[in-house]
């Protein structure tokens, strides 16, 4: 199973805010981060919600320029241009 980067960026914003609020001690923020049996099953809830795609997500990606499009494909949104210089 292929996880979203969407998902992978919540998992990190929650380690730096776990992190920032001290509930994890000074000692495991070095390269091996440990997490109470709570915070493990909160994080693996996290990631399950935004593993399912919503009604109103929108996907971004590149092809020939910044592209947006809804899920249910009703909304295209496309930037693009060209640079030139001399």
């Amino acid at each position: 199973m292929k996880v979203p980067r969407t998902t992978w960026s919540v998992v990190y914003c929650l380690v730096i805010l776990l992190n920032s609020t001290s509930l994890l001690s000074a000692q495991d923020t070095d390269d091996n981060i440990e997490f109470t049996p709570q915070q493990k099953r909160r994080l693996l809830e996290l990631v399950d919600e935004q593993a399912e795609p919503q009604p109103n997500d929108f996907r971004v990606y590149w092809k020939d320029g910044i592209r947006m499009e809804s899920a249910d494909k009703k909304f295209k949104l496309k930037f693009g241009g060209r640079l030139m210089g001399d």
